[in-house]
Protein backbone atom coordinates (compact mmCIF):
# COMPACT_ATOMS: atom_id res chain seq x y z
CA UNK A 1 0.00 0.00 0.00
CA UNK A 2 1.18 3.52 -0.68
CA UNK A 3 1.97 5.62 2.10
CA UNK A 4 -0.19 8.72 2.28
CA UNK A 5 2.19 12.23 1.29
CA UNK A 6 1.76 14.82 3.96
CA UNK A 7 0.01 18.11 2.92
CA UNK A 8 2.00 20.70 4.98
CA UNK A 9 -0.99 23.11 6.29
CA UNK A 10 1.38 25.47 7.96
CA UNK A 11 5.19 26.34 8.81
CA UNK A 12 7.02 27.44 11.38
CA UNK A 13 4.19 29.65 13.22
CA UNK A 14 4.21 30.55 16.66
CA UNK A 15 1.79 28.70 18.66
CA UNK A 16 -0.57 31.29 19.28
CA UNK A 17 -1.20 32.32 16.03
CA UNK A 18 -0.91 29.10 14.29
CA UNK A 19 -4.13 27.81 12.31
CA UNK A 20 -5.19 25.33 14.86
CA UNK A 21 -6.88 27.50 16.83
CA UNK A 22 -9.33 28.32 13.68
CA UNK A 23 -9.29 24.79 13.14
CA UNK A 24 -11.12 24.18 16.05
CA UNK A 25 -13.11 27.05 16.46
CA UNK A 26 -14.83 25.79 13.33
CA UNK A 27 -15.17 22.49 14.58
CA UNK A 28 -17.63 23.68 17.24
CA UNK A 29 -19.13 26.22 15.00
CA UNK A 30 -20.07 23.29 12.71
CA UNK A 31 -20.86 20.80 15.06
CA UNK A 32 -22.95 22.77 17.69
CA UNK A 33 -24.52 20.87 20.05
CA UNK A 34 -23.73 17.96 18.82
CA UNK A 35 -20.11 18.55 19.45
CA UNK A 36 -20.18 17.01 22.96
CA UNK A 37 -20.33 13.44 21.25
CA UNK A 38 -17.26 13.27 20.42
CA UNK A 39 -15.32 15.42 22.98
CA UNK A 40 -15.82 14.36 26.58
CA UNK A 41 -17.36 16.14 29.08
CA UNK A 42 -18.89 14.73 32.13
CA UNK A 43 -16.61 15.41 34.28
CA UNK A 44 -17.45 19.00 34.28
CA UNK A 45 -20.88 18.57 33.61
CA UNK A 46 -22.39 16.60 36.37
CA UNK A 47 -24.63 17.36 39.35
CA UNK A 48 -21.15 16.75 41.93
CA UNK A 49 -19.14 19.61 40.73
CA UNK A 50 -22.10 21.84 39.85
CA UNK A 51 -23.06 21.45 43.90
CA UNK A 52 -19.40 22.30 44.73
CA UNK A 53 -19.48 25.59 42.18
CA UNK A 54 -23.08 26.55 43.71
CA UNK A 55 -21.88 26.16 47.51
CA UNK A 56 -19.15 28.21 46.48
CA UNK A 57 -20.54 31.04 44.83
CA UNK A 58 -23.75 31.26 47.62
CA UNK A 59 -20.95 31.95 50.28
CA UNK A 60 -19.56 34.54 48.09
CA UNK A 61 -23.01 35.88 48.19
CA UNK A 62 -22.70 36.16 52.02
CA UNK A 63 -19.01 37.18 51.71
CA UNK A 64 -20.13 40.33 49.99
CA UNK A 65 -23.13 40.81 52.10
CA UNK A 66 -21.17 41.13 55.34
CA UNK A 67 -18.23 42.87 53.98
CA UNK A 68 -21.04 45.92 52.57
CA UNK A 69 -19.43 44.90 49.02
CA UNK A 70 -23.13 43.62 47.43
CA UNK A 71 -25.04 46.62 46.21
CA UNK A 72 -28.64 45.40 46.36
CA UNK A 73 -30.06 47.47 42.96
CA UNK A 74 -28.31 45.30 40.67
CA UNK A 75 -27.40 42.07 40.27
CA UNK A 76 -24.71 39.96 40.67
CA UNK A 77 -23.64 38.70 37.44
CA UNK A 78 -22.36 35.21 37.14
CA UNK A 79 -20.57 35.02 33.58
CA UNK A 80 -19.64 31.01 32.35
CA UNK A 81 -17.54 30.54 29.65
CA UNK A 82 -18.21 28.25 26.47
CA UNK A 83 -21.40 26.87 28.47
CA UNK A 84 -21.49 24.38 25.59
CA UNK A 85 -24.31 21.77 26.09
CA UNK A 86 -25.49 23.72 28.39
CA UNK A 87 -25.60 20.82 31.22
CA UNK A 88 -23.33 22.00 33.86
CA UNK A 89 -25.15 26.02 33.48
CA UNK A 90 -28.36 23.87 34.49
CA UNK A 91 -27.27 21.81 37.06
CA UNK A 92 -25.40 24.95 38.71
CA UNK A 93 -28.45 27.56 37.86
CA UNK A 94 -30.84 24.61 39.74
CA UNK A 95 -28.78 24.19 42.73
CA UNK A 96 -28.06 28.27 43.41
CA UNK A 97 -32.24 28.34 43.98
CA UNK A 98 -32.03 25.69 45.93
CA UNK A 99 -28.85 26.90 48.27
CA UNK A 100 -30.66 30.58 48.02
CA UNK A 101 -34.03 29.02 49.34
CA UNK A 102 -32.54 26.81 52.52
CA UNK A 103 -30.08 29.89 53.53
CA UNK A 104 -33.14 32.30 53.29
CA UNK A 105 -30.55 34.68 50.97
CA UNK A 106 -33.83 35.47 48.23
CA UNK A 107 -32.77 39.37 48.68
CA UNK A 108 -29.84 38.57 46.31
CA UNK A 109 -30.65 39.03 43.24
CA UNK A 110 -28.33 37.31 40.56
CA UNK A 111 -28.37 36.88 36.93
CA UNK A 112 -26.63 33.84 34.93
CA UNK A 113 -25.68 34.25 31.60
CA UNK A 114 -23.99 31.63 29.34
CA UNK A 115 -21.96 32.40 26.33
CA UNK A 116 -20.13 30.73 23.72
CA UNK A 117 -19.00 32.04 20.33
CA UNK A 118 -21.36 29.43 18.31
CA UNK A 119 -25.03 30.87 17.07
CA UNK A 120 -26.01 26.93 17.14
CA UNK A 121 -25.29 26.83 20.73
CA UNK A 122 -27.10 30.00 22.03
CA UNK A 123 -29.79 28.86 20.47
CA UNK A 124 -30.62 25.56 21.46
CA UNK A 125 -30.31 26.99 24.81
CA UNK A 126 -32.93 29.68 24.48
CA UNK A 127 -35.15 26.87 23.16
CA UNK A 128 -34.59 24.28 25.50
CA UNK A 129 -37.58 23.55 28.17
CA UNK A 130 -35.41 23.50 31.24
CA UNK A 131 -34.31 27.34 30.97
CA UNK A 132 -37.70 28.46 30.16
CA UNK A 133 -38.88 29.31 33.84
CA UNK A 134 -35.42 30.74 34.83
CA UNK A 135 -35.64 32.95 30.94
CA UNK A 136 -38.92 34.35 31.99
CA UNK A 137 -38.17 35.53 35.24
CA UNK A 138 -35.08 37.00 34.24
CA UNK A 139 -32.19 34.85 36.15
CA UNK A 140 -30.55 33.45 33.19
CA UNK A 141 -29.54 35.58 30.15
CA UNK A 142 -27.13 34.72 27.08
CA UNK A 143 -24.25 36.67 25.20
CA UNK A 144 -22.18 35.83 22.51
CA UNK A 145 -18.47 36.04 23.74
CA UNK A 146 -15.32 35.17 22.40
CA UNK A 147 -12.46 34.94 25.45
CA UNK A 148 -9.76 36.25 23.61
CA UNK A 149 -11.46 39.27 21.69
CA UNK A 150 -14.49 40.89 22.99
CA UNK A 151 -13.89 43.87 25.34
CA UNK A 152 -17.68 43.45 26.25
CA UNK A 153 -20.93 41.60 27.05
CA UNK A 154 -24.05 42.19 25.08
CA UNK A 155 -26.69 40.52 27.37
CA UNK A 156 -29.35 39.01 23.94
CA UNK A 157 -32.46 39.02 26.40
CA UNK A 158 -31.98 42.62 28.64
CA UNK A 159 -30.54 44.39 26.47
CA UNK A 160 -27.72 45.20 28.62
CA UNK A 161 -24.29 45.94 28.09
CA UNK A 162 -21.29 44.86 30.62
CA UNK A 163 -18.15 46.59 29.62
CA UNK A 164 -15.29 48.77 31.51
CA UNK A 165 -17.13 52.24 30.21
CA UNK A 166 -18.36 54.19 32.89
CA UNK A 167 -22.14 54.04 31.62
CA UNK A 168 -22.08 50.58 31.93
CA UNK A 169 -20.10 49.66 35.02
CA UNK A 170 -20.91 47.02 37.40
CA UNK A 171 -21.77 47.83 40.61
CA UNK A 172 -21.30 44.28 42.52
CA UNK A 173 -18.38 42.27 41.71
CA UNK A 174 -18.65 39.47 38.47
CA UNK A 175 -18.30 35.67 39.13
CA UNK A 176 -16.69 33.50 35.78
CA UNK A 177 -17.27 30.31 35.35
CA UNK A 178 -14.76 28.61 33.00
CA UNK A 179 -14.67 24.88 32.40
CA UNK A 180 -12.72 23.55 29.39
CA UNK A 181 -11.92 26.19 28.13
CA UNK A 182 -8.75 28.00 28.73
CA UNK A 183 -7.43 24.40 28.19
CA UNK A 184 -9.21 25.13 24.43
CA UNK A 185 -7.97 28.61 23.83
CA UNK A 186 -3.87 29.90 22.05
CA UNK A 187 -1.23 29.23 23.94
CA UNK A 188 2.50 30.18 23.12
CA UNK A 189 5.63 27.41 23.83
CA UNK A 190 8.49 28.78 24.72
CA UNK A 191 11.88 26.80 25.97
CA UNK A 192 15.06 27.58 28.29
CA UNK A 193 17.86 25.40 26.37
CA UNK A 194 21.56 26.03 27.22
CA UNK A 195 20.75 29.00 28.58
CA UNK A 196 18.83 30.15 25.39
CA UNK A 197 15.12 31.55 25.75
CA UNK A 198 13.31 30.68 23.01
CA UNK A 199 10.14 30.41 21.15
CA UNK A 200 8.01 27.16 19.81
CA UNK A 201 7.16 27.45 15.79
CA UNK A 202 4.29 24.73 15.05
CA UNK A 203 4.45 23.27 11.82
CA UNK A 204 1.14 21.86 11.13
CA UNK A 205 0.83 18.92 8.79
CA UNK A 206 -1.75 16.34 7.53
CA UNK A 207 -2.58 13.48 4.97
CA UNK A 208 -3.72 14.17 1.54
CA UNK A 209 -6.71 12.49 1.69
CA UNK A 210 -7.73 14.15 5.58
CA UNK A 211 -8.66 17.50 3.52
CA UNK A 212 -11.99 19.36 2.03
CA UNK A 213 -12.47 22.61 1.23
CA UNK A 214 -8.92 23.23 2.05
CA UNK A 215 -9.87 22.17 5.83
CA UNK A 216 -9.01 19.35 7.90
CA UNK A 217 -11.79 16.25 7.71
CA UNK A 218 -10.76 14.86 11.15
CA UNK A 219 -8.33 16.83 13.43
CA UNK A 220 -7.16 13.57 15.33
CA UNK A 221 -4.95 12.76 11.98
CA UNK A 222 -3.19 16.58 11.96
CA UNK A 223 0.46 16.32 12.90
CA UNK A 224 1.89 19.30 14.70
CA UNK A 225 5.55 19.58 15.40
CA UNK A 226 7.49 22.56 16.98
CA UNK A 227 10.88 24.11 15.92
CA UNK A 228 12.22 26.79 18.50
CA UNK A 229 14.13 29.93 17.70
CA UNK A 230 15.80 32.63 20.13
CA UNK A 231 14.09 35.19 21.29
CA UNK A 232 13.70 37.90 24.43
CA UNK A 233 11.75 39.17 26.85
CA UNK A 234 9.50 42.06 26.61
CA UNK A 235 7.65 39.63 24.22
CA UNK A 236 4.11 40.90 24.21
CA UNK A 237 4.96 43.96 24.77
CA UNK A 238 2.30 44.16 28.02
CA UNK A 239 4.08 44.91 30.96
CA UNK A 240 1.95 42.58 33.36
CA UNK A 241 2.30 39.54 30.74
CA UNK A 242 5.77 40.12 30.18
CA UNK A 243 6.24 40.42 34.08
CA UNK A 244 4.51 36.70 34.41
CA UNK A 245 6.97 35.12 31.57
CA UNK A 246 10.11 37.02 33.03
CA UNK A 247 9.32 35.21 36.14
CA UNK A 248 9.01 32.15 34.72
CA UNK A 249 12.00 32.51 32.09
CA UNK A 250 14.27 32.68 35.65
CA UNK A 251 12.85 29.92 37.30
CA UNK A 252 13.57 27.29 34.19
CA UNK A 253 17.03 26.34 34.16
CA UNK A 254 15.92 23.74 31.42
CA UNK A 255 12.44 22.90 30.14
CA UNK A 256 9.44 24.08 28.53
CA UNK A 257 6.74 26.62 29.52
CA UNK A 258 3.34 26.15 28.16
CA UNK A 259 2.32 29.74 28.44
CA UNK A 260 -1.98 30.28 27.97
CA UNK A 261 -1.57 33.96 26.30
CA UNK A 262 -5.57 33.91 25.33
CA UNK A 263 -6.51 33.12 28.57
CA UNK A 264 -4.48 36.03 30.24
CA UNK A 265 -5.98 37.92 27.46
CA UNK A 266 -9.20 37.03 28.21
CA UNK A 267 -8.72 37.23 31.61
CA UNK A 268 -7.57 40.95 31.40
CA UNK A 269 -10.92 42.03 29.53
CA UNK A 270 -12.53 40.24 32.11
CA UNK A 271 -11.18 42.49 35.01
CA UNK A 272 -11.85 45.34 33.01
CA UNK A 273 -15.63 44.29 32.64
CA UNK A 274 -15.58 43.85 36.53
CA UNK A 275 -14.19 47.08 37.50
CA UNK A 276 -11.59 45.00 38.93
CA UNK A 277 -13.47 43.03 41.24
CA UNK A 278 -13.33 39.67 39.77
CA UNK A 279 -14.03 35.94 41.30
CA UNK A 280 -13.01 33.07 38.63
CA UNK A 281 -13.80 29.74 39.10
CA UNK A 282 -11.62 27.45 36.75
CA UNK A 283 -11.64 23.64 36.55
CA UNK A 284 -9.63 22.44 33.33
CA UNK A 285 -7.02 19.44 32.17
CA UNK A 286 -3.77 20.98 33.57
CA UNK A 287 -1.47 21.19 36.73
CA UNK A 288 -0.89 23.93 39.64
CA UNK A 289 1.45 22.19 42.13
CA UNK A 290 4.07 20.08 40.07
CA UNK A 291 4.68 22.07 37.29
CA UNK A 292 8.34 21.40 37.11
CA UNK A 293 7.53 17.74 36.04
CA UNK A 294 5.47 18.82 33.40
CA UNK A 295 8.23 20.98 32.68
CA UNK A 296 10.57 18.33 31.40
CA UNK A 297 8.93 17.06 28.40
CA UNK A 298 7.86 19.08 25.30
CA UNK A 299 4.21 19.98 25.69
CA UNK A 300 1.59 18.67 22.84
CA UNK A 301 -2.04 19.01 21.54
CA UNK A 302 -4.31 16.42 22.58
CA UNK A 303 -6.87 15.45 20.10
CA UNK A 304 -10.24 14.23 21.61
CA UNK A 305 -12.69 15.02 18.66
CA UNK A 306 -10.98 18.90 18.47
CA UNK A 307 -7.91 18.92 20.59
CA UNK A 308 -6.90 20.95 23.71
CA UNK A 309 -3.49 21.50 25.68
CA UNK A 310 -2.60 21.18 29.23
CA UNK A 311 -3.16 24.66 31.28
CA UNK A 312 -0.98 26.17 33.93
CA UNK A 313 -2.81 27.38 36.53
CA UNK A 314 0.78 28.69 38.03
CA UNK A 315 0.82 31.35 35.67
CA UNK A 316 -2.96 32.15 35.55
CA UNK A 317 -1.90 33.04 39.60
CA UNK A 318 1.13 34.71 39.08
CA UNK A 319 -0.34 36.76 36.76
CA UNK A 320 -3.80 37.71 39.59
CA UNK A 321 -0.63 38.50 41.57
CA UNK A 322 1.01 40.93 39.54
CA UNK A 323 -2.45 42.63 39.66
CA UNK A 324 -2.57 42.49 43.26
CA UNK A 325 -4.77 39.50 43.45
CA UNK A 326 -5.58 36.23 45.29
CA UNK A 327 -5.94 32.60 44.22
CA UNK A 328 -6.04 29.01 46.03
CA UNK A 329 -5.33 25.92 43.91
CA UNK A 330 -6.78 22.62 44.63
CA UNK A 331 -5.09 20.14 47.29
CA UNK A 332 -4.27 17.21 44.91
CA UNK A 333 -2.95 17.56 41.79
CA UNK A 334 -5.01 15.35 39.26
CA UNK A 335 -6.02 15.36 35.69
CA UNK A 336 -8.97 17.74 36.09
CA UNK A 337 -7.61 20.29 38.49
CA UNK A 338 -9.61 23.53 40.61
CA UNK A 339 -8.52 26.79 40.84
CA UNK A 340 -10.11 30.02 42.66
CA UNK A 341 -8.92 33.36 41.68
CA UNK A 342 -9.72 36.81 43.51
CA UNK A 343 -8.72 40.68 42.63
CA UNK A 344 -10.18 43.17 44.55
CA UNK A 345 -9.91 41.11 47.65
CA UNK A 346 -8.17 38.08 49.38
CA UNK A 347 -9.55 34.97 51.10
CA UNK A 348 -8.51 36.35 54.22
CA UNK A 349 -10.80 38.65 54.64
CA UNK A 350 -13.66 36.71 52.29
CA UNK A 351 -14.19 33.47 55.22
CA UNK A 352 -16.78 32.31 53.88
CA UNK A 353 -15.83 31.72 50.50
CA UNK A 354 -12.10 30.19 51.71
CA UNK A 355 -14.41 27.98 54.16
CA UNK A 356 -16.64 26.41 51.01
CA UNK A 357 -13.32 26.73 48.83
CA UNK A 358 -11.17 24.24 51.21
CA UNK A 359 -14.72 22.12 52.11
CA UNK A 360 -15.63 21.55 48.50
CA UNK A 361 -11.93 21.18 46.48
CA UNK A 362 -9.74 19.68 49.17
CA UNK A 363 -11.81 17.74 51.28
CA UNK A 364 -13.47 15.54 48.36
CA UNK A 365 -12.30 17.86 45.02
CA UNK A 366 -13.90 17.17 41.44
CA UNK A 367 -11.12 14.72 40.01
CA UNK A 368 -11.60 12.46 43.59
CA UNK A 369 -15.07 12.20 42.69
CA UNK A 370 -14.47 11.15 39.37
CA UNK A 371 -11.71 8.89 40.49
CA UNK A 372 -14.43 7.23 42.82
CA UNK A 373 -16.77 7.13 39.82
CA UNK A 374 -14.72 5.53 37.58
CA UNK A 375 -13.60 2.65 40.44
CA UNK A 376 -17.73 1.95 41.04
CA UNK A 377 -18.43 1.75 37.55
CA UNK A 378 -15.86 -1.04 37.23
CA UNK A 379 -17.13 -2.57 40.27
CA UNK A 380 -20.41 -2.02 39.98
CA UNK A 381 -21.45 -5.86 39.00
CA UNK A 382 -20.57 -7.28 42.39
CA UNK A 383 -21.84 -3.96 44.23
CA UNK A 384 -25.10 -4.42 46.67
CA UNK A 385 -27.69 -2.24 45.99
CA UNK A 386 -27.02 -0.47 49.34
CA UNK A 387 -23.63 0.91 48.20
CA UNK A 388 -24.88 2.23 44.44
CA UNK A 389 -27.93 4.10 46.87
CA UNK A 390 -25.01 5.60 48.41
CA UNK A 391 -22.93 6.56 45.66
CA UNK A 392 -26.46 8.03 43.93
CA UNK A 393 -26.88 10.40 47.10
CA UNK A 394 -23.15 11.47 46.55
CA UNK A 395 -23.38 12.37 43.14
CA UNK A 396 -26.70 14.84 44.07
CA UNK A 397 -28.86 12.30 42.49
CA UNK A 398 -26.64 11.60 38.73
CA UNK A 399 -28.98 10.60 35.96
CA UNK A 400 -25.88 9.04 34.64
CA UNK A 401 -25.40 7.03 37.38
CA UNK A 402 -28.36 6.33 37.31
CA UNK A 403 -28.72 5.34 34.20
CA UNK A 404 -25.48 3.46 33.98
CA UNK A 405 -26.64 1.10 36.94
CA UNK A 406 -30.16 0.66 35.77
CA UNK A 407 -29.43 -3.34 34.77
CA UNK A 408 -28.03 -4.07 37.48
CA UNK A 409 -30.68 -1.90 39.89
CA UNK A 410 -33.28 -4.01 38.21
CA UNK A 411 -31.49 -7.54 38.05
CA UNK A 412 -31.09 -7.14 42.02
CA UNK A 413 -34.56 -6.49 42.67
CA UNK A 414 -36.07 -9.46 40.37
CA UNK A 415 -33.42 -11.24 41.85
CA UNK A 416 -34.92 -10.73 45.55
CA UNK A 417 -30.96 -9.23 46.84
CA UNK A 418 -32.19 -5.86 47.40
CA UNK A 419 -34.18 -5.57 51.14
CA UNK A 420 -37.24 -3.43 51.18
CA UNK A 421 -35.90 -0.97 52.74
CA UNK A 422 -33.95 0.05 50.09
CA UNK A 423 -35.78 -0.40 47.46
CA UNK A 424 -38.30 1.54 49.07
CA UNK A 425 -35.87 4.39 49.45
CA UNK A 426 -34.86 3.86 45.84
CA UNK A 427 -38.79 4.83 45.04
CA UNK A 428 -38.19 7.66 47.29
CA UNK A 429 -35.42 9.70 45.08
CA UNK A 430 -36.67 8.89 41.57
CA UNK A 431 -38.32 12.10 41.60
CA UNK A 432 -34.77 13.86 42.13
CA UNK A 433 -33.26 11.90 39.38
CA UNK A 434 -35.93 13.12 37.09
CA UNK A 435 -35.44 16.28 38.14
CA UNK A 436 -32.05 16.57 37.19
CA UNK A 437 -32.56 15.00 33.55
CA UNK A 438 -31.36 17.66 30.97
CA UNK A 439 -32.25 16.79 27.27
CA UNK A 440 -29.51 16.58 24.74
CA UNK A 441 -30.09 15.29 21.17
CA UNK A 442 -27.95 12.30 22.46
CA UNK A 443 -28.74 11.83 25.87
CA UNK A 444 -29.55 8.41 27.29
CA UNK A 445 -33.04 8.16 27.76
CA UNK A 446 -33.19 8.25 31.99
CA UNK A 447 -37.29 8.95 32.30
CA UNK A 448 -37.65 5.86 30.64
CA UNK A 449 -34.82 4.03 32.78
CA UNK A 450 -37.05 5.51 35.74
CA UNK A 451 -40.05 3.93 33.84
CA UNK A 452 -39.02 0.80 34.34
CA UNK A 453 -38.06 0.83 37.44
CA UNK A 454 -41.29 1.73 38.56
CA UNK A 455 -42.94 -0.98 36.27
CA UNK A 456 -40.51 -3.30 38.11
CA UNK A 457 -42.04 -2.42 41.94
CA UNK A 458 -45.21 -2.69 40.34
CA UNK A 459 -45.56 1.32 40.40
CA UNK A 460 -47.61 1.22 37.32
CA UNK A 461 -49.01 4.52 37.55
CA UNK A 462 -46.30 6.19 37.97
CA UNK A 463 -44.17 3.97 35.39
CA UNK A 464 -47.07 5.25 33.31
CA UNK A 465 -46.38 9.16 34.07
CA UNK A 466 -42.12 8.93 33.34
CA UNK A 467 -42.90 6.98 30.07
CA UNK A 468 -45.78 9.71 28.48
CA UNK A 469 -42.69 11.96 29.35
CA UNK A 470 -40.21 9.76 27.57
CA UNK A 471 -42.23 10.10 24.71
CA UNK A 472 -42.50 13.98 24.95
CA UNK A 473 -38.86 14.00 24.96
CA UNK A 474 -37.89 11.11 22.61
CA UNK A 475 -41.14 10.24 20.62
CA UNK A 476 -42.99 7.21 20.35
CA UNK A 477 -40.81 4.01 20.39
CA UNK A 478 -42.41 0.72 20.16
CA UNK A 479 -40.27 -0.46 23.21
CA UNK A 480 -41.94 2.19 25.15
CA UNK A 481 -45.50 1.54 24.12
CA UNK A 482 -44.77 -1.89 25.13
CA UNK A 483 -44.00 -1.22 28.21
CA UNK A 484 -46.95 1.22 28.41
CA UNK A 485 -48.84 -1.61 27.37
CA UNK A 486 -47.85 -3.94 29.99
CA UNK A 487 -48.60 -1.42 32.70
CA UNK A 488 -52.24 -1.01 31.65
CA UNK A 489 -52.69 -4.96 31.27
CA UNK A 490 -50.93 -5.23 35.39
CA UNK A 491 -53.44 -1.84 36.16
CA UNK A 492 -56.82 -4.28 34.47
CA UNK A 493 -57.32 -2.12 31.58
CA UNK A 494 -56.65 -4.81 28.69
CA UNK A 495 -58.32 -2.47 26.32
CA UNK A 496 -55.82 0.35 26.48
CA UNK A 497 -53.03 -2.38 27.17
CA UNK A 498 -54.52 -3.75 23.43
CA UNK A 499 -54.06 0.36 21.89
CA UNK A 500 -50.23 0.56 23.14
CA UNK A 501 -49.50 -3.22 21.65
CA UNK A 502 -51.24 -2.81 18.27
CA UNK A 503 -49.36 0.48 18.28
CA UNK A 504 -46.29 -0.80 18.77
CA UNK A 505 -46.77 -3.36 16.30
CA UNK A 506 -47.37 -0.58 13.72
CA UNK A 507 -44.31 0.72 14.34
CA UNK A 508 -42.21 -2.37 14.37
CA UNK A 509 -44.31 -5.19 12.65
CA UNK A 510 -41.66 -7.79 13.57
CA UNK A 511 -42.20 -7.07 16.99
CA UNK A 512 -42.75 -10.46 18.57
CA UNK A 513 -43.55 -9.46 21.94
CA UNK A 514 -46.54 -7.49 21.63
CA UNK A 515 -47.90 -9.44 19.21
CA UNK A 516 -47.64 -12.28 21.71
CA UNK A 517 -49.48 -10.28 24.58
CA UNK A 518 -52.08 -8.96 21.99
CA UNK A 519 -52.56 -13.01 21.45
CA UNK A 520 -52.91 -13.40 24.95
CA UNK A 521 -55.12 -10.39 25.96
CA UNK A 522 -57.89 -11.46 22.53
CA UNK A 523 -57.41 -15.15 23.97
CA UNK A 524 -58.19 -14.04 27.86
CA UNK A 525 -61.34 -11.73 26.35
CA UNK A 526 -62.95 -14.84 24.16
CA UNK A 527 -62.60 -16.65 27.37
CA UNK A 528 -64.36 -14.41 29.27
CA UNK A 529 -66.89 -14.28 26.53
CA UNK A 530 -67.44 -17.86 26.50
CA UNK A 531 -67.56 -17.85 30.89
CA UNK A 532 -69.84 -15.52 30.17
CA UNK A 533 -72.42 -17.18 27.78
CA UNK A 534 -72.64 -19.90 29.77
CA UNK A 535 -73.13 -18.34 32.86
CA UNK A 536 -76.61 -17.07 31.01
Amino acid sequence: MKLQEKLVLQTETPLSKSNLWQYQRDFYKHEGINAWTKVPYYITSNPYIANSYANIIIRFFQDCIYQDIYNPSEPIYILELGAGSGTFSFYVIKRLLELQRSLNLAQVKFVYIMTDFAEKNIQYWEEHSAFQDYIQSGILDFARFKVQKDTEINLMRSGKVLSSYSEHQLHNPLLVLANYIFDSVPQDIFRVSEGKFQIGLATVSTRQDNIKDNQPIEQEHLEVIFSYKDTSIPYYQDEYLDAVLSYYQEKIKEGYLLFPIGSLQGIRRLMDISNQKLCLISSDMGFSRYGDLYQQEEPCCIFNGSFYMMLDFRIIAQYFKQWGGDYYHQFTEQSLNTSIFLLGFDFQTMPETRQAVETFLDAFGHATFYNIYEHIERTKPFSKLEMLLTFLSTTQWDTHVFDSSIDIILEQIRSGYASIFVVSDLISIMGKIADNFYFKPYSVDTLFNIGLFFQEVCEYEKALHYFHQSINYFGENEITLYNMGLCHYFLGEPERALEKFRYAIKINPTYIMGRGWISQIEAEKAEEQLVSLNAT
